[in-house]
């Protein structure tokens, strides 16, 4: 039984340090542009270390299409970069991105981490 207890403080433990961690992806400036046409998104970075993208869920740049009616994300960002895309006012869905093999694009959806606090 103690053994249960343990695992579960350490999924607890797990758990605060993921909410830490998307909240302060959530605090990064915003340094890429996104741009919607039609239901295909384009993430623009030129940073060769970091690029924030920001948008919100419910209504990406003021069209009136919600993140889950994108049909492709396409990311334009140098090779060996890092990139965030913070999704604002709704959870997680699942999405796939059009990229480079050498480019990582990270979905942070801060509502997460506030539902489950």
């Amino acid at each position: 039984m103690r053994g249960y207890f343990k695992e579960k403080q350490s999924e607890q433990q797990g758990l605060s340090a993921f909410y830490r961690f998307s909240t302060e992806l959530e605090k990064l400036d915003t340094t890429g542009q996104c741009v919607l046409t039609g239901t295909n998104l384009y993430l623009k970075g030129q940073s060769r270390r970091l690029n924030v993208f920001s948008l919100d869920g419910n209504d990406i740049g003021g069209s009136g299409v919600r993140f889950r009616d994108v049909t492709d994300i396409v990311l334009d960002a140098p090779e060996d970069s890092l990139n965030v895309l913070n999704i604002r006012n709704v959870g997680p869905i699942r999405k796939c991105a059009k990229k480079g093999e050498d480019r990582t694009l990270l979905f942070n959806f801060p509502l997460l981490h506030e539902i489950l606090e």
